[in-house]
């Protein structure tokens, strides 16, 4: 089933009392509110900043965050789709991910090199943002540990971030790292390395990559299947997905 939206679309997420499918339309600056089901519009397209490119959602706050190519971050209500308000991050914001105990948003600023932490309740980056490597990517949190983990595209490494210190640690991982997912219950990352086209993966206690594990050519997406404790992962050049298996 195929629904067209009349513009580049890049990110889509679900989310809302109904779990509505939301849809970023980079050239129409708004996102699309979908029913999940038939992909049918449900309500008038939301205007946001400036060539929304990725979505993320906080489930527990009913907020629904578009990154921006205006290096801004959007915030949306997914009660009322109604547009809350507007972030100024760094540039070229791509990844983000909620710590919804801290009620933060983490967020990558690809061209920055920096992650801004958004203040959700109050709509703003206090402090300064988090220097990180090169190209920041994707990032994860882990509310219960006090970690985000960040995979530099360009440098071949994930910074995990003390969320308590904001302090930096570095860990070497595969080329071309563009994904990541951390299994709090298991207590290990999952990077996806799009050059060497295989998943690290990375011991939280220690910090150490214990396993790497071929996959298909330039693994990119990567999720976690909660419930079970496998992954899945994109594979761009293979077409295909794979599936480590818990």
């Amino acid at each position: 089933q195929v629904t067209t939206l009349g513009g580049e679309t890049y990110g889509v997420a679900v989310g809302g009392v109904d779990g509505a499918l939301y849809a970023a339309n980079l050239t129409g600056d708004s996102v699309a509110i979908l029913d999940a089901s038939s992909l049918n519009p449900v309500a008038d397209p939301i205007s946001v900043g400036q060539r929304p490119f990725r979505l993320a959602t906080s489930t527990s706050l009913n907020l629904l965050f578009t990154a921006n190519g205006d290096a801004s971050v959007s915030i949306v209500d997914t009660e009322t789709n109604d547009f809350e308000s507007q972030v100024a991050v760094g540039e070229g914001p791509a990844g983000m991910a909620m710590d919804e105990a801290a009620g933060l948003l983490y967020v990558t600023n690809r061209k920055s090199g920096t992650v801004s932490v958004v203040d959700v309740a109050s709509a703003s980056v206090p402090g300064t943002p988090i220097r990180v490597g090169n190209w920041p990517f994707r990032v994860a949190v882990d509310s219960q540990a006090g970690r985000a983990y960040v995979v530099n595209a360009h440098g071949g490494t994930m910074s995990v971030i003390d969320t308590t210190t904001r302090e930096v640690e570095t860990v070497t991982v595969g080329d071309g790292p563009c994904g990541v997912v951390v299994d709090d219950q298991a207590g290990v990352v999952y990077v996806a390395n799009s050059s060497s086209d295989n998943v690290f993966v990375v011991d939280v206690s220690s910090l150490e990559v214990i396993q790497e594990i071929p996959v298909g050519d330039g693994p990119t997406g990567i999720a976690l299947n909660p419930s079970s404790g496998d992954v899945y992962v994109a594979n761009a050049y293979s077409h295909n997905i794979a599936v480590l298996r818990a």
